[in-house]
């Protein structure tokens, strides 16, 4: 589970949280008016973040391409058939 720390607390301490989550790999969120505004992550988790959302872009661009060919394939055929 997440350290928590209201934006007040984090900016009173910003070096102690920043080398919290350095030093331990835990995640913080930020809370403002008891609501999660904002995390803050190691370095290690903001690339995977990165590289499964650049993987996420390449599925979607391989299911959109797939599609498009499927549908160029099915209105060849009509247009044969005509």
């Amino acid at each position: 589970m997440p350290h928590t720390a209201t934006l007040s607390q984090f900016r009173n301490a910003m070096g102690r949280y920043v080398a919290r989550v350095a030093w331990t790999g835990k995640r913080l969120i930020l809370m403002k008016h008891g609501k999660a505004v904002a995390g803050l992550v190691t370095v290690r988790d903001l690339e995977l973040l990165d590289e499964v959302e650049a993987k996420s872009l390449d599925y979607k661009r391989y299911q959109t391409a797939e599609k498009l060919m499927r549908w160029e394939a099915l209105k060849a055929g009509i247009a044969e058939g005509e």
